[in-house]
């Protein structure tokens, strides 16, 4: 192909909302330990980070499925082999589904231990909760890294864009608006599980109204 039919602002126009989004998502996920710092204590900003980071343990999973499946969908894609794409959807999902469940429910039972272990002792008595309710944000979380597979081959970052920035919005304005009242970092749990769902359901809103995916039994 001549280099002079290369679209690069094309191109740029089209990366540039994730890259917006990356920043965005370094953005939210540090200003909860600035909303905890500024209502409750610096040691509440520690309990929080570490019982947050066992919790989005689960989320790797998603990102490596982020590389691995849009070159999966684009080959299938091209040759309109729509059934196919969807069936590379739902494996993937399912898999994932498979893993970060159980991990979830685990979680509960288990993470507490585990902080513990690694914080030497320090923890606080909401730690087993702050994991689970993160856990379950990391796995609405991971469902729209997912779903965002099929928006980026369909070539639709902006809305993949929008999405995210409606997430970002509900979990900060959730912790500006409650925690001052309630004082206590489950607010911020509470807040990353209900943005991440929000930011899930209109991408599968979205991928849903726009046929994408081929809902049949026989993909499955």
């Amino acid at each position: 192909r001549p280099l002079t039919d290369y679209k690069i602002f094309r191109d740029m126009a089209l990366g540039l909302p994730l890259i917006l989004v990356n920043v965005g998502n370094f953005a939210v996920t540090t200003s909860d330990r600035f909303f905890i710092l500024q209502y409750l204590d610096k040691k509440d900003v520690g309990f929080y980070s570490a019982s947050y980071s066992i919790g989005t343990l689960i989320g790797f999973l998603p990102l490596v499925l982020a590389v691995v499946l849009p070159p999966m969908l684009s080959y299938a894609t091209d040759r309109e082999q729509k059934e196919q794409a969807s069936r590379y959807v739902y494996l993937s999902i399912f898999g994932f589904l498979s893993i970060a469940l159980p991990f979830c429910f685990s979680t509960f039972f288990v993470g507490e231990d585990v902080l513990a272990v690694i914080a030497r002792g320090s923890v606080c008595d909401l730690s087993r909760f702050i994991i689970t309710i993160v856990g379950f944000g990391a796995v609405f979380n991971g469902l729209t890294i997912i779903l965002s597979g099929v928006l980026f081959v369909r070539q639709r970052t902006r809305m993949i864009f929008y999405t995210a920035i409606t997430g970002m919005l509900g979990s900060v304005l959730l912790n500006a608006l409650v925690l001052p009242v309630f004082h206590s970092i489950l607010v911020c749990a509470t807040a990353n599980l209900l943005s991440n769902l929000i930011a899930f359901l209109i991408i599968l809103h979205d991928v849903r109204r726009h046929g994408d995916l081929v809902f049949e039994k026989r993909t499955l």
